[in-house]
């Protein structure tokens, strides 16, 4: 599952990142006009706060910098975290790459994750759900992993 999968365009096909990948989701609030569908994988629009999915499907549920591109002060990534973990299957993985999207730096995008991820880990909801926090921030493109219980 890829929430916020944006879309992909070259010179011959116009899909969704997921799209070349059969039996693969996406979801993104702009797909409405997209014709993405066509393809193998499947876009679907929506929200990542609340995904029309039923709980743990999915083996792995990632986020290329949708949901932590946008979690400035302006958006609470809480919401998308908590859907990502309810819609991803025991022992799966949650994959978020961090970004930056408008004025804020990855240096605070990352801190929000951070702090949601342990309001996460205490949550009445998703307590003991997550097993193991593995921390890439270090890297170019940072990522938190949640492996799941």
């Amino acid at each position: 599952m890829d929430v916020g999968c944006g879309l992909t365009a070259n010179e011959s096909i116009r899909t969704t990142p997921v799209g070349a990948i059969p039996n693969a989701y996406g979801i993104d609030p702009i797909f409405s006009h997209c014709w993405g569908n066509m393809r193998p994988g499947r876009t679907i629009e929506g929200y990542a706060e609340d995904m029309p999915f039923k709980d743990e499907i999915f083996s792995t549920t990632l986020s290329f910098k949708g949901v932590g591109w946008y979690a400035d002060k302006y958006f609470d990534p809480y919401w998308s975290i908590k859907e990502m973990i309810r819609v991803t299957r025991s022992n799966g993985l949650v994959a978020i790459s961090i970004g930056s999207g408008g004025l804020v730096h990855v240096e605070y995008n990352l801190k929000r994750v951070k702090e949601e991820i342990g309001r996460l880990k205490e949550e009445k909801d998703t307590k003991g759900r997550i097993s193991e926090v593995l921390d890439f921030s270090d890297r170019k493109t940072p990522q938190i992993n949640l492996k799941l219980k």
